[in-house]
């Protein structure tokens, strides 16, 4: 049986189809709300888990893959078609192949790496990124502080990395 924890992931994944779409279409403003719903899921998922103690192995895998998968379709259609930097974009990716891996293996030695605080931070970061780059095709003059949030994201996952690898340096060597 899926969870309702899980259920709410699901939605979070398939919400990307809809928010692409609107983006495609210049209908930011529901964009910007399918953004807020698809990132709220995030939040009550996590929070319907642990006050029901549904937590599943299933659930915290879709959890990550969704989060993934929203912030990094969106960010890739802004490199695409918005002039994001493809630089800024590189480093985010690679955070998250790093962590994957690390959780890959950690997985192999049936050790179970938690998400820590800075990846945690990590992932507003992205989220209010996204909704403020979705924000800035109405009103331009927020791009500023998008390009601002951009790179101070990319600093929040490089550390979060850091944070990992030392977290886990008993599974990686």
């Amino acid at each position: 049986m899926i969870t309702l924890a899980t259920q709410l992931t699901l939605l979070r994944i398939v919400l990307i189809i809809p928010i692409i779409l609107t983006i495609i279409q210049q209908a930011y403003i529901t964009a910007g709300i399918l953004t807020t719903i698809a990132i709220l899921t995030d939040y009550l998922d996590g929070m319907l888990a642990r006050r029901t103690n549904t937590l599943t192995t299933l659930g915290s895998f879709l959890d990550h893959l969704a989060d993934k998968l929203l912030i990094h379709t969106i960010l890739i259609y802004f490199v695409a078609y918005h002039g994001l930097s493809p630089t800024a974009y590189a480093l985010l990716l690679a955070r998250d192949f790093i962590v994957l891996g690390v959780r890959h293996l950690a997985a192999h030695q049936q050790v179970e790496i938690s998400s820590m605080s800075l990846g945690k931070l990590k992932f507003v970061g992205q989220s209010i990124l996204v909704l403020l780059l979705i924000a800035a095709q109405i009103l331009p003059i927020l791009s500023t502080a998008a390009d601002i949030l951009l790179w101070l994201t990319v600093l929040i996952s490089i550390l979060s990395a850091a944070q990992l690898l030392i977290h886990a340096k008993n599974v990686i060597t």
